[in-house]
């Protein structure tokens, strides 16, 4: 905007910064912090002192053949000192010392720009090596969860959303071999969405320790089973586990996630775990009562 002695510039001074800027600005905070201060510049026609259109008028002007002071000058320099005073007061003691002796709000704005651009190039560097390499080892799997989502949502503080595709990979990745016949299910296409693929290891994984809770259980009926039988055909010569005094269990490694053939199979209805590959029948709990069907 081209100034004139009779321009005018906004200059909301009594507008209280604090109700619409609740960050103070530190190393970690600069975009959400950016996104608050801007919403407040431009809803106070003030976002010209920052990109240029409101030029600096000359300090003096000619009138009747003589200089005198800018009327138009001292407005915008007014207006100018406001908007960078709403600035530095939002800022941190580490921050403000980045800015310290530049005049104009523009030079405020950039020196702030230009500090935290490298910054989050940095940073963001730094968390996706981090994600990339996250693993649950023995954490239990809420927390790996946390971790993982934590790494995701300080990427996007910096404005570096992960794509979707990348973030199931990362994190199917990081579940370690215990978890090796869910991932291959998973990356099977179609590929699940993150929120999607979330809800399905907490049902795979409260399959897992049912069948792990139970298979004990299993192992002893078997066993008393094998008993009564031999008690009756004690004197015979031989016997066989797979004959009808024995029954027949599968018994796998307990702590192997292997056990469900595929994720999807496995459902939970208040509480209770239902599972395709155990049964094709509705499962029962322990005082035999026929829990909920598998959801259409």
């Amino acid at each position: 905007m081209a100034p004139t002695s009779s321009t005018s510039f906004p200059y909301p001074a009594t507008l209280n910064v604090s109700n619409f800027v609740s960050l103070h600005l530190t190393s970690d905070n600069y975009l959400l912090w950016r996104t608050q201060m801007m919403a407040l510049i431009e809803s106070q026609e003030l976002l010209g002192f920052l990109n240029g259109e409101y030029e600096m008028p000359q300090p003096m002007v000619q009138a009747d053949e003589k200089e005198a002071p800018n009327p138009a000058h001292a407005l915008w320099r007014r207006s100018d000192r406001l908007l960078r005073g709403w600035i530095t007061s939002t800022l941190t003691k580490e921050v403000l010392g980045i800015v310290v002796g530049l005049e104009s709000a523009s030079e405020v704005w950039k020196a702030l720009e230009d500090h935290f651009a490298l910054n989050s190039q940095e940073r963001e560097l730094h968390l996706l090596q981090e994600i990339s390499i996250i693993r649950k080892g023995d954490d239990p799997l809420h927390e790996y969860i946390r971790r993982f989502k934590t790494l995701c949502d300080e990427l996007s503080v910096i404005g570096k959303s992960v794509p979707d595709q990348k973030k199931v990979f990362w994190f199917l990745q990081g579940l370690g071999p215990n978890y090796d016949n869910f991932v291959t299910t998973m990356l099977k296409p179609p590929v699940p969405l993150y929120k999607d693929l979330i809800p399905l290891l907490q049902r795979h994984e409260a399959c897992v320790q049912h069948h792990v809770s139970s298979t004990p259980q299993v192992a002893f009926f078997g066993q008393r089973t094998f008993k009564n039988q031999n008690k009756r055909n004690f004197g015979r010569n031989h016997f066989s586990s797979k004959g009808k005094g024995f029954v027949q269990t599968k018994i796998r490694n307990e702590t192997n996630s292997s056990i469900i053939s595929d994720p999807r199979n496995c459902w939970v209805v208040n509480d209770q775990v239902n599972c395709n590959d155990c049964n094709n029948s509705p499962s029962r709990d322990q005082n035999n009562t026929t829990l909920a069907s598998k959801p259409k």
